[in-house]
């Protein structure tokens, strides 16, 4: 199903220059190939996805350090192996855990 998008003239212009120079039928397969050849690691994706998350969440809690930690956390979990990632994924449970017990214990006691 073909669908119209709007784009910069300056966008456009680069868009049929590769059209012309890759030899590409269309330019929807200009796109295609662009997206197929965009190199974006996985370091890229998950601060990415956690910017957006932390604009999302913040506009109903001020508070988005924690949010930030678990970043940290995946940044670094990803390069671990199979056995550190799993003992980091134990560690990191016992750790919320924790706080949230705390918490609980803190209410109980008022």
């Amino acid at each position: 199903m073909a669908r119209q998008i709007s784009i910069s003239d300056e966008v456009f212009e680069k868009i049929k220059y590769l059209k012309d120079t890759l030899e590409l039928e269309s330019y929807s397969k200009v796109i295609d190939y662009l997206i197929k050849n965009a190199e974006i690691d996985l370091r890229t994706i998950i601060n990415l996805e956690f910017e957006e998350f932390k604009g999302r969440i913040s506009r109903y809690i001020e508070v988005i350090e924690p949010i930030e930690l678990i970043r940290v956390f995946y940044l670094t979990y990803i390069e671990l192996s199979g056995s550190e990632a799993e003992l980091a994924v134990s560690e990191l449970r016992t750790a919320i855990l924790r706080v949230i017990q705390n918490q609980r214990n803190k209410k109980e006691k008022k």
